[in-house]
């Protein structure tokens, strides 16, 4: 009798988690330049659900407003369907009575590229090539941000996709289906899209190690992989141990679209790191003098603070700009590991 109670138990909570279960549906919309998406969430009352979109992620320490590149926002339930409203801050909601199970909205990439001039913020959408950054385009609904979420991406079979949520020489076709853990997880991601990917596995690494590239100029994917793995090892060395599953440098080489527009920085994730470079900066061959420090330091925070970090950091504050009365903590042992000579040797920078 208690194992057949045990068992019920074990069932209903298994049922409950995954009803629980959030799930996001992404489209591409080539002709306008956007994407659509849609998420599927247990019902709620209408008035009591906000729907935030990030103008925050973690390494950034500013505000990107990317609700101003939603569009077309929209909800539906029993009551049929309601058309969201800008609401305080950064978050949408939906005046209405009775209760609401989706949502569905619109992302303009081309308007979010034009008017974002730091380039490492913004997603990217070309003829050949969608370079999403995960918190530029999946909002969340306050409250559920740490249920499981399966993820769905749909594409032509023609425009392949590679994510650093799992990484694969082999690029993923078609519809595409993710299972991540929580909506910190999804938004950290990065999704890279078309026939322009170049997708590099560096060999002899100590973890699965990938460059994913989309170039408007000629660049040697091997090198990139050479360096990443020097920078890889070594940081390995430096602090003992290497706590990513698997690691992705996610790198864009472009033509500026104009003057304004600021190339050159990178921005750290938890398993992977991203560079929007322009095109006179690209990697066209080997060079072992080149200068590495900036794929060790944003490698490294792969490490800190992204897995060690101060008081105010974690849960992220998707809403507002992070704490920075530990900024000395998550940035200043980085640098010192990246631009130190004593550590360029232990790091094998030359």
């Amino acid at each position: 009798m208690r194992f057949v109670c045990f068992s019920l138990l074990i069932f209903c909570c298994s049922g409950l988690l995954f009803a629980q279960e959030v799930h996001y549906r992404l489209a591409i919309l080539p002709e306008q330049q956007k994407v659509a998406v849609t998420v599927d969430f247990p019902a709620r009352v209408a008035k009591d659900i906000r729907f935030v979109m990030p103008q925050s992620a973690p390494g950034t320490y500013e505000i990107t407003p990317y609700y101003l590149f939603v569009s077309k926002i929209e909800a539906r339930g029993d009551i049929g369907r309601v058309e969201g409203e800008k609401g305080l801050g950064t978050y949408f909601v939906f005046p209405a009575k009775g209760s609401l199970h989706q949502i569905r909205y619109e992302v303009d990439i081309q308007l979010m590229e034009q008017q974002l001039v730091g380039a490492f913020a913004s997603c990217k959408m070309r003829e050949d090539y969608l370079g999403l950054l995960g918190y530029g385009v999946f909002g969340f609904i306050e409250g559920l941000e740490n249920h499981p979420i399966q993820l769905q991406i749909e594409a032509s079979a023609d425009w392949p996709l590679f994510s650093t949520l799992s990484p694969q020489k082999e690029k993923h076709r078609k519809s595409t289906q993710f299972l991540v853990e929580n909506y910190g997880i999804l938004a950290d991601a990065q999704y890279l899209l078309g026939t322009a990917v170049g997708v590099f596995e560096v060999p002899q690494s100590p973890i699965p190690l990938f460059v994913a590239a989309y170039a408007e100029a000629p660049i040697a994917m091997e090198e990139i992989g050479r360096r990443a793995l020097v920078s890889l090892k070594g940081l390995q060395d430096y602090f003992g141990a290497i706590p990513m599953p698997h690691y992705s440098l996610c790198y864009e080489f472009l033509e500026p679209i104009s003057p304004k527009h600021d190339y050159g920085l990178s921005m750290e994730h938890l398993n992977s790191l991203t560079a929007s470079m322009p095109v006179s900066k690209a990697i066209t061959a080997y060079d072992m003098d080149a200068d590495i420090g900036s794929t060790v330091h944003h490698m490294g925070h792969a490490w800190l603070p992204l897995r060690t970090y101060g008081r105010g950091y974690r849960p992220f504050p998707w809403q507002v700009a992070p704490l920075i009365d530990t900024i000395w903590f998550n940035e200043g042992f980085i640098w010192y590991i990246s631009i130190h000579p004593t550590n360029h040797i232990l790091l094998g920078i030359d």
